[in-house]
Formats: C-alpha cells, structure tokens, sequence
C-alpha cells in the first residue's frame, strides 16, 4: 500500500511556525497565602535599637500554614545577653508574598515587622516596625524534621564568616572575620580564621579548638578556646542550623559582645 505524502503550501508552513513562537507558553502566577509559611525557620536579626545599643540575635520560628506562629531568640542587645526568649504570635500574607507579623514575648514586649517570602517559601526578609527600631531578619528554613539533628549532623568544613562588635570587656571596636570551621561529627570543632579587631589585622589566627552540641530541635551550643596574649579565653555562641544542614547561624553569648556569625558547607 503507498503512502501519499501531502506537501502544504509554503505559506500555510510559515504561518504555523509564526504562531508556535508567537504565542507566548502560559505560566500562571502563584499567589502566596497563610499556608505558604509551614514549619520552622533558623533566624538571624541584626540592626540598633535608637538609644539603646546594637542588636544581634539567633532564634528559631515555626509557622502552622494558618497565620500563628511560636518561636524563641537569643539575643545581644548593647552586649547584654538574653538566653532563649520565647514568643508567641500571628501573622498575615498577602497575595503578592508580602505579609506582616506580631511577636509577643514572654517578658511582656511585642515586636511588629513586615516580610517578604522568597525562593519559594524557603527564605524569609524582615524589617521590624517598631519606632526607634532599625532592625532587619532573615530566616530561612531548617529543612530537617523534628528529632532529625544529633551532634553528628554538624561534620566536615564550613567556610565562616562573623561581623559585629565588642562593645565591653575587652579590646573594644568592630569585629569582622572570615576563615575555616571544621566539625568532627563527634562534639570536637577547630578553626582557623583571619580577623580584624579593630583594624588591627591577625592573619591566619589557628591553633583554636573547643567542643560544640546539637539539640533535636537543630539549635546547639559551640565553646572555642581563643588565644589571647598571656593565655586563652573561651568564647562561647548559640547555633540553628538551616537549609538541610548546609548552613549554621550563631550568635555569641559572651557579655560585651555584639557578634553574628554565618557558617556555610564548603
């Protein structure tokens, strides 16, 4: 049996070809909502409370996809550290991801901010509405169910970075720092960094060791012995580990100390 083959005319090929292109491949937009923000976030707060002081802070905060919302922060405001204050509260999101949200903590403050969710859910930015606050967050999502970290989840190398200040009981001024931070799996970390003291440079600081723990909840505890002219001093940070075990964000809870601290997976 043969097959007749059907040949079009050339201006019938030509405008189907026009067409395919023309016309453009739909993508609906996705609208956020309440349910958008489901599970827990690691936070890192950073920015001056007027007449107070600068503010650092680590915490973590779980949304139930139905606009309410529990969580805690250890914080650092002007160098006085408040360990694990909790809060309860609401939120709202718009269509367009944009949202605002009330924390009321257990010592009797509220806190407003507006936010942005991005990357589909997995990170949020805030800036906090209070007067007299110049504060800004950001979350992102831990990625790991409950009961899922254990000491052995933090193992290998992660490239760290820590910026802030001493503000008492020290060399006071600006810190910034940037280097190596390496977990064994097993309660033991070392480091190694460079770091500016203010303006004064120590390269290639080694030689610091100490000891680190990780709770269920993905938060922990890391404890480094420092050197220091004359002998050492152990500096010590709360920690939430985020994105899947790929990130940490710490705060240091040493009096007089102002610190962030961002470590990602090498």
């Amino acid at each position: 049996m043969k097959h007749t083959i059907v040949q079009l005319p050339l201006v019938v090929v030509l405008a189907s070809i026009f067409v395919l292109h023309a016309v453009p491949t739909a993508h609906a937009q996705e609208e956020c909502s309440s349910a958008s923000l489901l599970g827990s976030f690691g936070v890192t707060s950073t920015g001056t409370i007027v007449g107070v002081g600068a503010l650092g802070a680590v915490g973590v905060v779980t949304f139930d996809g139905q606009g309410n919302h529990i969580g805690f922060d250890t914080i650092s405001l002007d160098g006085s550290i408040i360990p694990k204050l909790t809060f309860t509260g609401t939120y709202s999101v718009n269509s367009d991801c944009t949202g605002s949200d009330t924390e009321n903590f257990q010592n009797g403050l509220t806190i407003h901010r507006n936010f942005v969710i991005v990357d589909a859910g997995g990170e949020i930015r805030f800036i906090v509405t209070n007067p007299g606050n110049a504060v800004t967050a950001f979350a992102r999502k831990i990625g790991l169910g409950e009961g899922a970290c254990s000491v052995s989840r933090l193992d290998g190398s992660f490239g760290i970075t820590t910026t802030g200040s001493i503000v008492a009981f020290g060399p006071v001024g600006p810190v910034a720092e940037v280097g190596v931070i390496k977990f064994d799996g097993a309660g033991s970390v070392s480091q190694t960094t460079t770091l500016s003291l203010n303006g004064n440079i120590l390269p290639n600081r080694s030689s610091i060791s100490g000891s680190y723990q990780v709770n269920r909840d993905c938060t922990g505890d890391l404890s480094l012995v420092l050197p220091v002219p004359g002998g050492t001093i152990t500096s010590t940070s709360n920690f939430v580990i985020v994105d899947h075990g790929k990130e940490i964000r710490l705060v240091n809870t040493g009096a007089g100390r102002v610190l962030l601290g961002n470590a990602r997976k090498e």
